[in-house]
């Protein structure tokens, strides 16, 4: 498999890992309920019973234990095998994810900068108080004209948008290059597309065959 089906596999696996969790923590596969009915004790005549409260069918936690460890080895192979991919290559591959995706912040801030920074004018109402000849305070108003302009180098910031836009591109190509032609030495034990049940019943149906 290459490397994007292999980080495929490895959610694959967690989500399989989560769910085989789930079904051994659910108090009704934790616990076996037994219902005894005292009836004979207030009515001789009757006999007691005992139930066993059935509930919906269910993987048995001690096989799914087993799958859990099962699949912790795989998750592990897989993991292990991908890093030995990653070593071969001739680039720090998590590094120029990781770097890229803020390279792609920036851009994305850039572009919202640039939109807010759309120079304008406009002329706002002020007032202030003044003593007119008989000695009476008055209001009086006047104009206040309230100019707009970029804090900034706006062709600087375009320039360097064009130099990120340009360097992230290049690096995603050498990702998606690596992605689909590197290749990493492990062989699925379950088809990704399948769920916790499937998988379970192909787990155990392996186990009882060996």
């Amino acid at each position: 498999m290459n490397l994007k089906e292999a980080f495929r596999y490895q959610n694959f696996l967690e989500g399989i890992l989560d769910a085989a969790s789930r079904s051994i923590y659910s108090s009704e596969h934790c616990l076996a309920v037994k219902r005894e009915h005292l009836r004979n004790a207030v009515n001789p005549e009757a006999e007691n019973e005992n139930e066993i409260v059935k509930v919906d069918e269910f993987f048995s936690n001690d096989d799914v234990l087993k799958f859990i460890e099962y699949a912790i080895t795989q998750k592990t192979a897989l993991t292990e095998a991908i890093g030995a991919t990653k070593r071969g290559l001739s680039f720090d591959l998590d590094a120029a994810i990781a770097t890229n995706k803020y390279r792609q912040k920036a851009c994305s801030a850039i572009r919202m900068m640039l939109t807010r920074s759309v120079p304008s004018k406009r002329v706002e109402r002020g007032s202030g108080f003044k003593f007119n000849v008989e000695g009476n305070q008055t209001t009086y108003y006047y104009d206040i004209e309230v100019t707009k302009e970029a804090a900034y180098d706006i062709d600087a910031a375009k320039k360097k948008l064009k130099e990120f836009i340009a360097e992230s591109d290049k690096v995603s190509a050498n990702i998606d290059f690596v992605m689909v032609n590197a290749q990493v030495d492990y062989v699925p034990p379950f088809d990704v597309n399948d769920g916790f049940e499937d998988v379970m019943n192909e787990f155990l149906n392996k186990e009882t065959a060996a």
